[in-house]
């Protein structure tokens, strides 16, 4: 079987028990005087054009050209995203490599995504703010072995560095590419600042010992600055675990449950979670009684907001 996000020949894609289907002239990666394009297997939904979610049968919802605002998430999530699953570490890994420095094929062929996180900063077509968001389900999959290992997989390592290097190079020095001439708004500088901030101290909190759960509280911060993508569900069961973790570091939760509010309806799996965290007591500030109170006060709040608003309707 091809390994998740294999090299798939434009006009031969393999489908279920041997079956073939034509792809469209797009989303096509050159490396050489044969045309190839990043997909995923039809496992995991139809192999089509593109990358990332793309290839899964979902949307790119955000606006082209630099977008100032993340859009709700609508439409068709993927499936891993629909099931609340999350990626396998093998998968996760040649996600970053391919956002991040590109790996190569079984072939030896540069693979890596056409429209992918670094890929798009040279030449420079925009901020696209699905890439943030698979970096980052990416690197919280590959979490849940990164943070308790003595040895680290320095690939994972390597693309996380080369990510926030090459971002920071190109898009916020002021003699980088972008702004020196001229090509990113200041909008977008900060945006592209966000996002290094959030992914840089994910890895590094890895490196320390923090669990994804705890981790993900990065991500919830984002969400309440900007907000989500299509693939929010992945993200959903360690916003469970977290909530339902009463060793979580003081402060984590109220930024988390906040996020889950915003999210509204579609954080409705969480909603087990949330009622029994409301239950638990919090003692990292005292008075105990009103620290407990406040907690949750701010745990309603977002129950409340989940139970009142509807997922968003697809368009």
């Amino acid at each position: 079987p091809e390994p998740p996000g294999a090299l798939v020949e434009l006009s031969e894609a393999r489908c279920g028990g041997g079956r073939t289907t034509d792809l469209p002239d797009a989303g096509v990666v050159r490396t050489s005087n044969r045309r190839r394009v990043v997909g995923l297997p039809c496992g995991r939904g139809r192999t089509r054009r593109g990358t990332d979610r793309e290839a899964a049968g979902v949307s790119d919802l955000t606006a082209r050209g630099g977008a100032t605002s993340v859009p709700h998430p609508v439409g068709e999530l993927g499936r891993s995203a629909a099931e609340g699953k999350r990626m396998e570490y093998a998968e996760a890994r040649h996600q970053l490599l391919l956002h991040g420095p590109g790996t190569s094929g079984a072939d030896g062929e540069p693979l890596f995504h056409e429209d992918g996180f670094t890929v798009s900063l040279r030449p420079y077509t925009g901020l696209k703010e699905k890439n943030f968001h698979l970096v980052m389900e990416a690197l919280l999959a590959v979490g849940e072995r990164l943070h308790r290992e003595p040895q680290v997989d320095r690939d994972v390592v390597w693309a996380v560095g080369v990510i926030c290097s090459t971002g920071r190079d190109y898009g916020l020095r002021p003699d980088g590419m972008l702004r020196r001439n001229r090509l990113i708004t200041a909008a977008d500088v900060g945006r592209l600042e966000l996002w290094i901030d959030t992914v840089e101290r994910s890895a590094l909190s890895f490196l320390g010992g923090w669990p994804p759960h705890w981790v993900v509280t990065e991500y919830a911060k984002y969400v309440m600055k900007v907000g989500w993508w299509d693939n929010i569900g992945s993200f959903l069961p360690l916003f469970a675990r977290a909530v339902s973790d009463p060793e979580l570091p003081a402060g984590a939760i109220e930024v988390t449950v906040d996020a889950l509010g915003k999210i509204g309806g579609l954080a409705a799996a969480v909603l087990s979670a949330l009622r029994a965290a409301e239950q638990r007591s919090y003692t990292w500030e005292t008075p105990a009684d009103r620290c407990t109170e406040e907690v949750r006060a701010r745990i309603r709040r977002a129950i409340q907001a989940i139970e009142n608003t509807p997922p968003a309707e697809p368009v």
